[in-house]
């Protein structure tokens, strides 16, 4: 998972449900 990514963009938010 990103550190905080989730919330900065659409596509960091899709990758940090992709991710977890």
């Amino acid at each position: 998972m990103k550190e905080g990514g989730c919330k900065e963009s659409f596509s960091a938010l899709v990758d940090c449900l992709e991710d977890t």
